[in-house]
């Protein structure tokens, strides 16, 4: 009895967890390699349209449909996998495949969605040519996995991509041309100025300005930054900055508004330094007599820690701004305490 204590059950017990438990692990794990040895597949297929040949473009036509190809056979072989309770993310799959399927003749599902969305959030009609572009951009790009589990993209995650593009073809075209609507609202919503939030689009397009387009932007020289960006927005500027998923619209955003409060903050603030100035010290830390104190009193950290000269001088600014950034520092500081006491 001793012996079989000691040495077979356990091993038996390693035989079955091998057979069937770690069995089951692996296949989970070699499914999501199989998605991640696709997706590099693909991306070394695309780097064949960059290199120089006489009958480039229809070997660029050749290798966009053999990518479609590889794309639909993989969600295809994916849902064909799913069991009946994964009905939701089966209809998510079979609309991404829909969307593959019917590029040739354009008749995209996202159009109404994400134009619907648009007019929603920001009362801005998006031309459906923009968003079709989007899609097809989006498509031939190829983005696989999900941002949120070990699994291909769904259809919703594709629609917030293609968001994510439309509104950074948007704002970029409305840039060149200089007719700000898009770019206005998003300003007055984050309470910030035009100017801020067009230098802040303009360093993200830039990916990472050198010192010198940083001093440019800051300066509002921007004609000569622009000629710098592709007509075309490349699609690689929606990758995370660990470079793993995509910025989703409210990250996108949110990017811009972090920038644009940084050039904002090279403005000189209006003189505050009376009691009386109660409005202007609302309007100075960007809040309204309505909030709590508990709201005003986290604005005004916030702005305290983006705004410190030493965060400042860490970003790069030159020497020539240490003393407006002191000076708008102190007067955060008044518009918080009259505030305080009013």
């Amino acid at each position: 009895m001793w012996f079989l204590g000691r040495y077979i059950v356990p091993a038996i017990g390693t035989m079955f967890y091998e057979k069937f438990v770690n069995k089951k692990k692996k296949n989970n794990h070699s499914q999501f390699d199989h998605m991640i040895e696709a997706q590099k597949q693909i991306l070394r297929q695309k780097q064949g349209l960059s290199s120089p040949s006489n009958s480039q473009s229809s070997q660029g036509k050749n290798t966009k449909a053999k990518n479609d190809d590889a794309i639909i056979k993989l969600y295809e072989k994916e849902i064909k996998k799913l069991n009946d309770s994964e009905s939701e993310l089966r209809e998510g799959y079979q609309k991404v495949l829909h969307l593959f399927q019917s590029k040739q003749w354009g008749n995209f599902d996202s159009l109404q969605i994400v134009g619907s969305k648009f007019k929603k959030l920001y009362q801005f009609d998006v031309p459906s040519q923009v968003i079709d572009t989007a899609v097809r951009n989006t498509l031939d790009e190829g983005f696989l996995l999900s941002r949120r589990s070990k699994q291909l993209v769904n259809f919703e995650e594709y629609n917030e991509i293609i968001e994510s593009y439309v509104t950074l073809h948007i704002l970029f075209k409305e840039i060149k041309s200089k007719e700000f609507i898009l770019t206005k609202k998003i300003a007055t919503l984050k309470k910030l100025k035009v100017e801020s939030i067009v230098k802040s689009i303009i360093h993200f397009l830039l990916r990472k300005p050198s010192k010198q387009q940083l001093s440019e932007l800051i300066k509002g020289n921007l004609k000569e930054l622009l000629t710098l960006i592709p007509e075309q927005v490349p699609l690689g500027l929606l990758k995370s900055r660990d470079n793993k998923f995509f910025l989703n619209r409210s990250e996108l955003i949110f990017e811009f508004t972090e920038e644009a409060g940084f050039y904002q903050s090279l403005n000189p603030l209006p003189e505050i330094n009376h009691k009386s100035d109660i409005k202007l010290a609302y309007q100075i830390l960007g809040v309204s007599s309505n909030d709590s104190q508990d709201q005003i009193k986290k604005a005004y950290k916030r702005l305290a820690k983006e705004r410190h000269p030493d965060t400042m001088k860490s970003k790069g600014i030159d020497s020539q701004y240490e003393a407006l950034l002191t000076e708008n520092f102190s007067k955060l500081q008044i518009a918080y305490d009259i505030i305080k006491k009013g």
